[in-house]
């Protein structure tokens, strides 16, 4: 009666529960990669590491700071899945997807947290009324062919976030229609028309480097999200975890394979962008499964868990701080000023995100009980 009387509107009891303590961790992975990616671009150290011809150490240091960016897909596949998971899981305990109980936990997860973000990049002139309204409706991704070079690192970031409104906004309603069974089409078919439209899209001009922004051309690591779900539920929690260093290896190998195609070039091929795209995919759906099941190791470390837990205010928080942080550090000797601008950097990324997470955000995620019919995050 005592669980009955406290979630009175959902129906939830401590038997719906879903909850996986290693994807946290792999999402503050996730953001490390991005944060790595951003170090010499927040810097300008970018100019210093710009491609040359043949395989040279700039090269290399290129493509390995450039895969760190498909970290961002890493948090696309780990959302759809775990979406994914709890709207199948809702539906067969309670019989139907919520779809406005799914948005309200949506809102009250993102909304706060975005719309102080974009206000004050506003207030700070980081950018106009346009650009603000069309971050405020999350269609800021496709901003990026007028205003990509206007805009500073840290707003430029919020694209991925209007990517994820898009895919909470339309996949609820498709998978209530889905069953379990049904899923598997529903995932492969959405990889199969994302490939078809970024093809089409390079074949009639749309130029690489705007790929990437492109939603309806980038759906891969949503798609490969949906499958895992489907693959789980089917084999159990932990299907894979006998290769967990083979897939590894291969989530490592298949990013920088992509990082490497310079598929983001004018000149690039189009199937060279269709294929790195899934790559980057792959990839992170190796990465994902090779987490599940590390519940005895390192990998579960309260702090590792914790980072993951705030790490959508890590990802919000970290290019501001890094531009910032440049232009402080700037006047250093450089053997002194590189050492100390990852780990400053961090170390303020991770301040200011607890806090905001602490003092701002935990407020409005405690009213997400209100509205959950699975708990999805720990007591």
């Amino acid at each position: 009666m005592a669980v009955a009387s406290k979630f009175p509107a959902t129906g939830l009891t401590q038997q719906s529960r879903f909850y996986l303590p290693e994807l946290d961790s792999l999402r503050f992975f996730a953001f490390l990669a991005v944060f790595i990616c951003h170090l010499p671009v927040a810097s300008h150290w970018e100019y210093e590491l710009r491609r040359p011809d043949g395989f040279g150490i700039e090269k290399i240091l290129h493509s390995l700071f450039s895969a760190g960016s498909y970290g961002v897909d890493l948090f696309f596949a780990l959302s759809a899945y775990l979406i994914t998971e709890l709207l199948m899981q809702e539906k067969e305990r309670s019989g139907s997807i919520h779809v406005s109980k799914f948005y309200l936990r949506r809102i009250l997860r993102i909304w706060p947290l975005y719309f102080a973000f974009v206000a004050g990049c506003y207030l700070a002139s980081q950018f106009n009324g346009a650009v603000a309204i069309a971050f405020m409706l999350f269609v800021g991704n496709f901003t990026f062919p007028v205003v990509l070079k206007q805009l500073p690192l840290g707003v430029q970031i919020l694209w991925s976030i209007s990517v994820e409104e898009q895919f909470y906004l339309i996949w609820p309603h498709i998978a209530r229609f889905l069953t379990r069974a049904s899923l598997l089409g529903a995932g492969i078919s959405l990889w199969v028309v994302t490939i078809v439209i970024r093809y089409v899209s390079l074949r009639y001009g749309k130029p690489p480097s705007l790929i990437w922004y492109f939603s309806p051309a980038r759906l891969d690591p949503l798609a490969c999200g949906i499958l895992i779900s489907v693959l789980v539920h089917s084999v159990g929690k932990n299907p894979l975890g006998r290769f967990r260093p083979v897939l590894m290896f291969a989530g490592i190998a298949c990013w920088l394979i992509a990082s490497f195609s310079d598929f983001n070039q004018p000149d690039t091929a189009p199937m060279t962008v269709v294929l790195a795209y899934i790559l980057i995919a792959l990839g992170a759906g190796a990465f994902i499964f090779a987490a599940f099941g590390l519940r005895e190791s390192w990998f579960v470390h309260p702090w590792l868990v914790y980072l993951g837990r705030i790490s959508y205010g890590l990802y919000i928080f970290h290019a501001t701080v890094l531009t910032m942080l440049a232009v402080l550090l700037q006047g250093l000797p450089p053997l002194t000023r590189w050492p100390l601008y990852p780990i400053l950097g961090l170390v303020i990324t991770v301040a200011v995100a607890a806090t905001s997470y602490q003092w701002f955000e935990s407020p409005f995620l405690r009213l997400k009980s209100h509205f959950q019919y699975i708990r999805s995050a720990p007591e």
